[in-house]
């Protein structure tokens, strides 16, 4: 009897226990899982989480943020802004699938705000001023998220890894066994020079190689440069119709994969489309920069009219006309204080492919005045002989093109030309005895004229005498002598 007592009082200890077990587990269980809310997830997300800009004193510039409700709650928006210096900014909403913060912020919701910051103009260059803005669901602390706006005062934005490819891809047509050309130029456009790294690939393993040309002393790809590639692609004999092949040149900055840039090619065999025939691509490349205005350039026909129905490229640098085969004239506008290279081009346009042309234009070179001049010849010579005197302008960076005189004495006239170049030369002969001068004068136009002059004794003949030449000068009048060569001495 007492057994079993004891039985029943250690099986309600047990029960106990694992009563007592049963509950701890289910506390800590509710103590540790992430709250749910009888709605589900709030969720907020914003990008960009952080930005910098520069910005020169004076300058208001722009941040755009974008705020989208990922989670499974909607609720009211709120909204904070904080301005750590005390700057001017101001906020405003560009687009949203609500109406305003404030207003319910449903699951799925993208609201894109924008943020004005206005650098006073006694800001000290190298200063900073960071504004923040910060977006939660009002009763859910745990959504806030917030983007960071950081300007920097005057100071120059970190050197830029930039390349630049045109055309970005283009087409061809070629007959079976026929080698076409492409040709593409690569501009390093950014801050930053390195070496330039290279990789081809190709989809029908057609024959083709590649040439470049450029003004490159280095492998070392420096800021401002270009390459123009060019590529030969030989289409295969067996090549059926309508079949292509496309080669992709991807091009970038060692150490710097965000300058990655490709130029793609595609050589499709059979005839182009009529539709496709009379095709000019013009591109121009604008140094330092492409102007605000656009692409500027003019084509005429062979009647001289004038044709406006060119397209804009989307990178900004080409333009493009679509015409019936012939020849055209083709010039961009060039603006005051710049200079076009060429000035311009005479295109033959037919069916076989497109005609390409490039143009380039940059501010005038700025003038620069001689400052010296340098002239070259003979001091010393006989009558009647014919001798070459050869002037030359400093320094090489002279701005041409350069007006010379020249004023040789003894009578003899004087004259006037202009060269395109820095150097120049004349060839003087007097008929009478002494001490001549030729004097050049150099003159760009610029402010400073610049001259020198060179001296020629003039003698009657050279005399040999012992084996050696000497100058014999001229001293009697009138009907004189020739002297006579004596026999050389006999050893």
């Amino acid at each position: 009897m007492n057994r079993n007592r004891h039985l029943g009082q250690l099986a309600a200890a047990i029960g106990a226990a694992l009563i007592t077990l049963v509950l701890a587990l289910g506390l800590l269980g509710f103590l540790t899982a992430e709250p749910v809310n009888a709605q589900g997830i709030a969720r907020l997300e914003i990008s960009p989480e952080a930005q910098t800009k520069y910005a020169q004193p004076g300058q208001t510039i722009t941040y755009i943020i974008t705020v989208s409700n990922t989670g499974a709650v909607s609720a009211l928006l709120g909204v904070q802004l904080e301005v750590g210096t005390g700057w001017l900014w101001k906020y405003d909403i560009l687009s949203s699938t609500h109406s305003h913060p404030g207003f319910e912020f449903w699951p799925g919701d993208v609201s894109t705000e924008v943020v004005y910051v206005t650098v006073p103009a006694t800001a000290t260059p190298g200063t900073a001023g960071t504004s923040a803005v910060s977006h939660w669901l009002v009763g859910y602390p745990e959504s806030r998220v917030t983007s960071t706006m950081t300007t920097i005062v005057a100071g120059a934005p970190p050197p830029q890894a930039r390349l630049e490819v045109n055309p970005v891809a283009q087409s061809k047509y070629a007959q079976p066994g026929q080698e076409i050309t492409f040709s593409f130029r690569l501009t390093n456009t950014g801050e930053i020079s390195a070496m330039l790294g290279v990789s081809w690939g190709h989809g029908q393993n057609w024959l083709w190689k590649e040439e470049e040309q450029n003004n490159q002393t280095s492998y070392q790809f420096a800021s401002g440069n270009t390459i123009t590639e060019i590529l030969y692609v030989s289409v295969p004999p067996t090549a059926t119709e309508g079949t292509q092949d496309n080669i992709w040149g991807s091009f970038y900055l060692l150490g710097y994969p965000e300058s990655r840039v490709t130029a793609t090619m595609t050589t499709i065999v059979g005839e182009p489309p009529a539709t496709e025939c009379g095709v000019i691509d013009i591109y121009v490349k604008y140094t330092p920069s492409t102007p605000a205005e656009g692409i500027r350039v003019h084509l005429a026909n062979e009647a001289g009219q004038e044709l406006t129905n060119g397209t804009t490229g989307a990178d900004g640098h080409a333009v493009w006309y679509e015409l019936e085969p012939g020849t055209y004239q083709v010039w961009p506008n060039v603006a005051d204080g710049e200079i076009s290279d060429p000035v311009s081009a005479t295109l033959q346009v037919g069916c076989s492919y497109p005609a390409t042309q490039w143009f380039e234009i940059r501010p005038l070179p700025m003038s620069v005045p001689p400052s010296g001049l340098v002239v070259t010849g003979p001091i010393t010579g006989v009558i009647d002989t014919p001798y070459v005197f050869t002037a030359t302008v400093t320094p090489p960076e002279t701005t041409t093109p350069v007006t010379w005189t020249v004023q040789p004495s003894g009578g003899l006239p004087s004259g006037i030309w202009t060269t395109n170049g820095l150097t120049t030369s004349v060839q003087l002969q007097w008929s009478f005895v002494g001490t001549q001068s030729v004097v050049f004068t150099a003159d760009n136009g610029y402010g400073v004229v610049v001259s020198a002059t060179h001296i020629i004794d003039v003698r009657a003949e050279i005399i040999p005498i012992n084996g050696s030449k000497i100058f014999l000068p001229l001293l009697c009048r009138g009907n004189c002598q020739q002297p006579t060569n004596p026999d050389p001495p006999v050893p």
